[in-house]
């Protein structure tokens, strides 16, 4: 943290595997907060009252939650979704006094519940993301939806 005040980062992000797991978070992000703006990117699952007040004191700016999709994939590749993730969702609307914004994952097995996805997040008055997997050339890697996706975000569909 010190290398990067000195260097003025105007923003620190914690993130990579799960920055919720790490016991003193929250005076990570109070002491990064002195220099820089801090977020955070998680899946959200470890979100508690007690934890989103503690970095609402710590002055986090904002939290970038990753949702897979709608729904659990059985073939194990969407793990991050709506369902277990809802109740953590609605206490953030309800505690955190930073931002917060939802990082929808776009690919073939939750393509089907987009639209579905998008309207569950615009209840809870989330501003959403959408970022489509890729494949190993850097082309979008969903079927039929590129141009889909591309149009929607473009008419704001997906933001708030």
């Amino acid at each position: 943290m010190d290398a990067l005040h000195r260097l003025k980062a105007l923003n620190i992000t914690l993130l990579g595997g799960e920055p919720l797991l790490h016991p003193r978070l929250p005076d990570l992000v109070g002491y990064a907060n002195h220099e820089a703006q801090v977020s955070v990117t998680t899946n959200g699952f470890l979100l508690s009252d007690d934890l989103v007040e503690r970095l609402n004191e710590a002055g986090l700016s904002n939290m970038q939650v990753s949702i897979d999709g709608l729904k659990p994939d059985r073939s194990g590749y969407i793990q991050k979704s709506m369902k277990p993730l809802l109740p953590k969702l609605e206490r953030l609307r309800r505690l955190a006094r930073f931002d917060v914004h939802v990082n929808l994952v776009l690919c073939d097995s939750s393509k089907a519940d987009f639209k579905a996805t998008l309207a569950e997040l615009r209840r809870l008055d989330s501003f959403v993301t959408v970022n489509p997997i890729h494949n190993d050339t850097g082309k979008i890697a969903i079927t039929g939806m590129a141009r889909a996706v591309f149009q929607l975000m473009q008419r704001g569909g997906v933001s708030r």
